[in-house]
């Protein structure tokens, strides 16, 4: 058996009546859209590909977090791997939101408890097997700044739990230091930028901002 998984408290939640429209690979998996999260899923995975990785973008509201979690739903298509998909924005958490659900536990209160363990049960909730997401409870009272210990101590026990993808959804790179951290304990780093919206300047001074830290791709979104 790879990895722990007893270190992995699964808590089963029913999915929502209405699916976010966000999340096209439920929503709409025949669509180019869905498709094209399937071509990033290939252009991530095989031999030697990150088992880590986070997904920025320069500024808020860029498509951020419906990136990760459709990249996370395209790796759920492909076999019984174990995927996980971890919300690291203290600030301005969504993806409770985005799939419709209340954290069974919080994952910075989480991170917080388990900071200076070396092996702690950790709880997910799974609402479309086997994926299993990790979120911040927006009515939390947490602090809004990441710990980079606690962080850091967090991803080495998941991977260690036997996930074999672990996608981070992360705050935006400018404007804060957060992703940094985040950088440092993931394998790579995919930047978002919306057609419509996001300035090439500042993808660019995003990306500079992340180095040295391995940048895996630029993916652009068309809505």
């Amino acid at each position: 058996t790879r990895g722990d998984k007893s270190l992995i408290a699964v808590h089963p939640l029913p999915p929502p009546e209405g699916i976010d429209p966000r999340l096209v690979l439920l929503t709409d998996p025949f669509s180019p859209r869905a498709d094209a999260y399937r071509a990033l899923r290939r252009k991530l995975t095989g031999p030697g590909a990150p088992k880590t990785i986070a997904v920025t973008s320069a500024k808020p509201e860029e498509g951020k977090t419906s990136c990760a979690a459709n990249l996370a739903l395209a790796l759920r298509e492909t076999s019984n791997e174990r995927i996980l998909l971890v919300e690291a924005n203290l600030k301005a958490p969504g993806l409770a939101k985005l799939f419709g659900f209340e954290p069974p536990v919080c994952f910075a209160r989480q991170m917080a408890k388990n900071r200076d363990s070396t092996r702690a049960s950790w709880t997910v909730a799974e609402q479309f097997e086997p994926l299993h997401v990790l979120a911040v409870d927006p009515s939390s009272k947490t602090s809004p700044m990441l710990d980079p210990v606690a962080f850091a101590n967090a991803m080495e026990q998941l991977v260690e739990a036997g996930y074999d993808h672990i996608i981070v959804d992360t705050p935006p790179a400018l404007g804060g230091a957060d992703v940094n951290i985040i950088a440092d304990a993931v394998d790579g780093i995919v930047v978002v930028a919306w057609i419509k919206k996001s300035k090439k300047s500042l993808v660019k001074q995003a990306v500079d901002q992340l180095k040295p830290a391995t940048i895996l791709g630029v993916v652009t979104l068309e809505g």
